[in-house]
């Protein structure tokens, strides 16, 4: 169960550097066009964010109890797909 709950805390991990690179894109686009539609890409993928982040903590600190490890992994593995196909199409 330990293994479930290390790939979780490394899915997390993706999924924060996904949305870390989301929120730069959406920052330069701000700082070129000034759209409000943009600041609010900004702030949403800012919240979900410290969320992930906020998740790896409750995740390492439940490491010992494999709590629904096998769920909660499936669950961060949707997440990294969702969020890599959007930085695929926010790229290009």
């Amino acid at each position: 169960m330990a293994l479930m709950m290390m790939l979780t805390v490394i899915a997390s991990g993706v999924n924060v550097l996904l949305l870390g690179g989301l929120a730069l894109i959406y920052f330069r686009n701000y700082r070129k066009i000034k759209a409000s539609f943009t600041l609010g890409l900004i702030a949403f993928s800012t919240v979900l964010l410290v969320q992930k982040l906020l998740a790896i903590y409750v995740f390492f600190s439940m490491m010992g109890e494999g709590a629904h490890g096998e769920l909660m992994f499936v669950m961060e593995a949707a997440q990294v797909v969702a969020y890599s196909i959007l930085l695929w199409i926010t790229w290009h």
